[in-house]
């Protein structure tokens, strides 16, 4: 059985969502995480993503990294989705050059699991769930970008209880140590 790995969940896009849930110390084989950071990115350059996410590991360095990016949204425009697609790739690229991997995901694949029913709604229905889920599970306010990392960043607790053998959830009761950062 591994250690539970610090998560780093990103939304990625012109203005990324980023959420960094931390793991405590493992008790009666329950790990109990909590949100450390959590905030948005505004810009797509390489050398931003770069900065934020050596960032990110200075605050909170753990020997066990999981980075999982959001597959970027493929909307009707195709200026907009060439975008995405690219700030993804930089996202992915900048954590390779940083030794780490990282786990590309379709948004499908957590929402239909972290939002249920309403995970097949528009996609500003999916948006304000997710607000609503985070600010119910761990009491933060936060807007849609910053919502949809953290709930990606909970789904992916879940595919740690799986490979962990142990169960991974949420300490709601320690809400106030997030961090919001603004990059």
């Amino acid at each position: 059985m591994r250690e539970p790995a610090t998560i780093i969940a990103i939304d990625a896009a012109t203005t990324s969502g980023i959420a960094v849930l931390v793991p405590g110390q493992p008790e009666g084989g329950i790990c109990l995480y909590s949100p450390a950071l959590y905030g948005f990115v505004k810009g797509a350059s390489t050398e931003v993503i770069s900065e934020v996410l050596r960032d990110i590991i200075e605050r909170v360095w753990s020997p066990d990294i999981r980075i999982v990016i959001e597959y970027p949204y493929l909307g009707k425009n195709p200026h907009s989705t060439l975008i995405c697609c690219a700030v993804t790739t930089r996202w992915e690229t900048v954590a390779q050059l940083l030794g780490m991997r990282a786990d590309l995901v379709p948004a499908n694949t957590w929402q239909t699991q972290q939002l249920g029913r309403g995970g097949s709604g528009k996609r500003e229905q999916r948006k304000k769930l997710a607000q609503s889920l985070v600010f119910g599970a761990m009491g933060i306010r936060c807007n849609q970008d910053e919502a949809d990392a953290l709930c990606f960043a909970i789904w992916s607790l879940q595919c740690e209880t799986s490979e962990t053998g142990m169960l991974c959830r949420i300490d709601s009761s320690i809400p106030a140590r997030a961090v919001h950062v603004r990059w």
